[in-house]
């Protein structure tokens, strides 16, 4: 008994042990093809092994560009496994030359893989055998991944069959997100679009939506009963906590039908605390004025330097890194009327403001 007692004990330090490597991008030739921003290579609890392109990631369309793990700088060099499954799309869900790819990507790594195995990511354009960006890779670090998951029910399967998982997660980084796994299904409808609802039924007076336009399908189209399949990614407002919402809902908003629904889990993960706080640690901090027009003051009785990001509603990042000392003023003018958050740091410390723009 106590043999199994300690395999098992074994085994659950295994899976609980959440660790990451990160490095920032290097692009071959800046001048030609930029490529900037994080990548990490990420083990969680749930079993997940991953590497994500963070929100900064930025980079051109080039021939055919795909992503490797590599023991080197270059996948010409080193031993090397592809983890891309297809080639990067733009943003417009093409493969135009020189269209914008920026934010976050996802990218499964095999089962077999270490997280020590390989010493950097890289992007390589394929076509012309042309390294395009790589990622040296950190020392392995504990990761705070809290999460909470579920499977898809389809309202009508009959009709419109809906399966796979989805799970909303928070990350150390102050990213929260909804993702659809790889085992995702169902095929294009009347606007199909994704919310975070109390109720499992959408009510707009409550719930959020969190896709910033329909789902777009296998071909980057909105063809009826085409198949939308695989990783789908929506940024979550950083105003939201885990526990405000208990599903993911599909909504076929042209037809005002429910799609498909998940119900989440109870809260999973590691360090789920500290990221579920981020609002009362600086629980003095004060912005004002609300609603503001052209400036916002941030108060507190901490007379240090805080640093300052802001997204807007949908989760886009349009003011990061910034730095500023209690009671001085930030400049709202050349950003439109609307719903913004504003991530202040100090230290290891963290606090999330609605602000709204008049």
């Amino acid at each position: 008994m106590r043999k199994i007692t300690f395999i098992f004990l074994m085994l659950f330090g295994v899976l609980s042990a959440q660790q990451q490597r990160e490095g920032a991008f290097i692009a071959d030739d800046p001048g030609t093809y930029p490529v900037s921003g994080t990548a990490a290579i990420q083990f969680l609890s749930n079993g997940t092994k991953r590497v994500i392109f963070k929100n900064d990631f930025s980079t051109i369309q080039g021939l055919k560009l795909e992503v490797f793990l590599s023991t080197t700088a270059n996948i010409t060099t080193g031993t090397n496994v592809k983890i891309s499954t297809q080639q990067l799309q733009d943003d417009n869900g093409g493969t135009d030359m020189n269209d914008p790819i920026t934010g976050f990507k996802i990218f499964e790594v095999p089962n077999s893989v270490v997280i020590t195995d390989y010493s950097h990511v890289i992007i390589q354009c394929t076509q012309a055998n042309l390294l395009w960006g790589s990622v040296a890779l950190g020392a392995s670090t504990a990761v705070n991944h809290c999460e909470r998951e579920g499977v898809f029910v389809a309202n009508d399967p009959g009709i419109y069959p809906v399966s796979g998982s989805a799970r909303i997660e928070f990350l150390t980084d102050g990213t929260k997100h909804v993702i659809f796994d790889k085992d995702f299904v169902t095929i294009q409808g009347l606007r199909l679009e994704v919310f975070l609802s109390k109720t499992g039924i959408l009510n707009l007076a409550t719930d959020v939506k969190i896709s910033t336009q329909q789902l777009q399908d296998d071909n980057g189209g909105t063809d009826m009963n085409d198949p939308i399949t695989g990783y789908n990614r929506f940024i979550v407002p950083a105003s939201i906590e885990l526990g405000d919402f208990d599903n993911v809902l599909i909504q076929c908003t042209q037809a005002n039908l429910l799609w498909g629904n998940v119900t989440l889990s109870s809260i999973q993960g590691s360090g789920c605390g500290v990221l579920s706080i981020a609002e009362q640690v600086l629980s003095d901090l004060v912005v004002y004025p609300v609603p503001a027009r052209d400036n916002i003051t941030v108060s507190s009785s901490e007379n240090k330097e805080f640093t300052v990001r802001m997204t807007n509603a949908f989760g886009a990042v349009i003011l990061n890194n910034s730095q500023i000392r209690t009671n001085s003023s930030i400049d709202l003018s050349k950003y439109p009327s609307g719903v913004y958050f504003l991530e202040i740091g100090l230290d290891d410390k963290k606090s999330v403001k609605q602000v709204i723009i008049n």
